[in-house]
């Protein structure tokens, strides 16, 4: 009977999935006031030596969270980064295509404003793909959503307000 029941905690245990969150943290020195997600869906190659972490930018505006657009971290696809790409593929077949803002820099940062249709389509479609190019090399790279409702999460979440405070 232990055992049965060990087998079984086991497999709830690899079920359950972290809880997709937006944290506040307020800076100890100048109180200023930071929101972002928990988490952000990280897309990576075969081989593990290159991939990207893609996650909204979260902002508050009149006591209201808002967007403040799409953030990539890019890890060896290319080396600096300039005019990058951004490809979102919906399960309904609809796609988002971005050029980021940001200047030239060679930490991997890349920034995306997103429209009100595009967020239309974030807020309600799931994701199937994505896919990043390297707007300098051409390098890039696609991957399956890790998490589809990833961005139908943190946009109910904003209209909702809700956010955790970050435990020190």
């Amino acid at each position: 009977m232990k055992n049965v029941f060990f087998i079984v905690a086991i497999l709830f245990a690899t079920q359950i999935k972290s809880q997709l969150v937006i944290i506040r943290h307020q800076e100890e020195m100048t109180d200023q006031v930071y929101f972002f997600p928990s988490e952000g869906m990280v897309i990576k190659s075969e081989d593990e030596t290159s991939g990207f972490r893609i996650s909204l930018g979260i902002k508050e505006k009149n006591s209201q969270l808002k967007d403040s657009g799409i953030n990539i971290k890019a890890v060896n696809i290319g080396s600096c980064y300039e005019n990058n790409k951004l490809i979102i593929l919906f399960e309904n077949g609809e796609k988002i295509n971005l050029v980021s803002w940001n200047k030239f820099n060679c930490e991997g940062n890349a920034y995306f404003d997103i429209t009100d249709q595009q967020r239309e389509l974030l807020i309600n479609q799931k994701v199937k793909k994505i896919r990043f190019e390297n707007g300098r090399s051409f390098e890039n790279l696609t991957g399956e959503a890790t998490n589809p409702e990833y961005f139908i999460t943190l946009f109910n979440l904003m209209s909702q307000n809700k956010y955790e405070n970050e435990q020190p």
